[in-house]
C-alpha cells in the first residue's frame, strides 16, 4: 500500500486561481438570474400599487411643488419625479414625490393635479393626471421579460437545438 498524499488540503483542495474563477461565474450565474426577475418583479409591483391607487384610492386636489423645474431630457437639468403636496379630508398635509416616471408628464411647478392616496398610509399617494408612471412601470416588465427571455428562454433552446444534434 502507498504512503499518503503529504500535500496539505488533501483531495478536495481547490486552487486560489480556479476558486476565483469559480466565484466569479457564480456570481455572473447569480446576476444573470437575479437581475432579469428582479426588474420584472418591480415594475410589476408598480403597476399593481399604481392600478390600486387608481382603482380604490381616495381622491383629492393637490399642488405640485412650486419650485419644480423639470429636467430636459436632452439639456439635463432638474428632477423628474416631481414633488407633490395635498389635504387629506381630515385637514392633514402631505407631501409625497413620484416614485416612478420616464419623464416630467408636462407638469410644471404650481400646477394643480389630481391625486389619489391610500387613506391608511396617505404617502403612498399617485399623480393621476401623470400617465408616465405607467409607461416607466410598463417600461420595466417589458424589459424584465425581454432580459428572462434572453437569460432563460434563449440558453434552454441552444441547448434543446445542441441536445439534438
Amino acid at each position: 500500500m502507498g504512503e499518503r498524499d503529504a500535500r496539505p488540503g488533501g483531495c478536495l483542495s481547490v486552487p486560489k486561481e480556479i476558486l476565483g474563477e469559480l466565484a466569479g461565474y457564480a456570481l455572473l450565474f447569480l446576476l444573470l438570474w437575479l437581475l432579469p426577475l428582479l426588474v420584472a418583479w418591480l415594475g410589476v409591483k408598480h403597476l399593481w400599487r399604481i392600478a390600486r391607487l387608481r382603482r380604490t384610492g381616495t381622491r383629492v386636489t393637490g399642488r405640485v411643488d412650486a419650485d419644480f423645474a423639470p429636467r430636459r431630457l436632452l439639456r439635463g437639468g432638474g428632477p423628474t419625479r416631481a414633488p407633490f403636496a395635498f389635504h387629506t379630508p381630515d385637514g392633514v398635509r402631505v407631501a409625497a414625490r413620484q416614485r416612478l416616471t420616464l419623464g416630467h408628464n408636462g407638469l410644471h411647478g404650481g400646477q394643480w393635479v389630481e391625486i389619489a392616496y391610500d387613506p391608511a398610509d396617505p404617502e403612498d399617494a399617485d399623480i393621476v393626471t401623470a400617465r408616465s408612471q405607467i409607461a416607466a412601470a410598463t417600461a420595466l416588465v417589458v424589459a424584465g421579460a425581454v432580459l428572462i427571455g434572453f437569460c432563460y428562454v434563449l440558453p434552454v433552446y441552444a441547448f434543446a437545438v445542441d441536445a439534438r444534434g
